[in-house]
């Protein structure tokens, strides 16, 4: 069961553009935190740089699990 005030559902479950924003917060700030994590996991400067490393390399490995 959700935790959420039952007002703010119900006005997530009527407002199609609203739902839409909070969704595009929530996964926007999720990828945040995952690039962050993975950061300071593995020691990086920069996500991009892991990325193109692994296309220097041919790595087709999958996404580590966090």
């Amino acid at each position: 069961m959700s935790e959420r005030p039952v007002q703010l559902r119900y006005l997530l479950g009527y407002d199609r553009e609203l739902c839409a924003a909070v969704l595009s917060a929530f996964v926007r700030e999720l990828s945040r935190s995952y690039r962050r994590r993975a950061k300071e996991v593995h020691g990086l400067s920069s996500i991009a740089l892991a990325q193109t490393l692994d296309l220097l390399r041919g790595s087709r490995r999958p996404p580590v699990d966090c």
